[in-house]
């Protein structure tokens, strides 16, 4: 009889843990939900109308999702002319570039990083990227990269994937 009102206080003891533990997994979500309604207040970021998509020499940016499909639905296009486009609240936004650095070097090496800033009306929009992939043969590299719009005070940022080359 003592061995079992034993197990009965472990178990109850158990489930007491557990269930705190469950309360704790559910802050902790809740928290997390909050950050996410955070950046639901920022401008969304959509994808821009193919009318703004041009062939050629370009700076592309689109969610891994698109990585495989032949007809990407960019969320960034910058025709290399310093102009670009971003679909912002519904609305394709003209973009002027007004900086660009690469942060380590000249070449383009696996690991080296750039900065862009645009601006168009009522947004500012820097792009941060990581180069991931180069194009020997040609002038092209693949990019990792993280988008920051901010409108009105507002911030929204996106991790995208994307190319800078011809």
């Amino acid at each position: 009889m003592k061995n079992l009102a034993t197990k009965n206080i472990a178990a109850t003891l158990i489930l007491i843990l557990f269930m705190g533990c469950s309360g704790s997994v559910s802050i902790g979500s809740a928290q997390r939900k909050s950050t996410q309604v955070e950046n639901v207040d920022g401008p969304k970021v959509g994808v821009i109308k193919k009318s703004q998509i041009v062939d050629g020499c370009a700076f592309g940016l689109y969610y891994s999702s698109e990585e495989k499909k032949d007809d990407k639905r960019y969320v960034f296009f910058d025709d290399l002319s310093n102009l670009a486009w971003m679909n912002i609240d519904g609305q394709d936004v003209r973009l002027k570039l007004m900086s660009s650095v690469q942060t380590t070097g000249e070449t383009n090496k696996i690991g080296d990083k750039g900065s862009s800033t645009y601006k168009g009306k009522e947004v500012t929009v820097k792009i941060d990227y990581i180069v991931t992939r180069v194009c020997d043969q040609c002038e092209y590299i693949d990019c990792d990269a993280t988008i920051a719009v901010t409108k009105n005070g507002r911030t929204q940022t996106v991790k995208v994937i994307g190319f800078i080359g011809c």
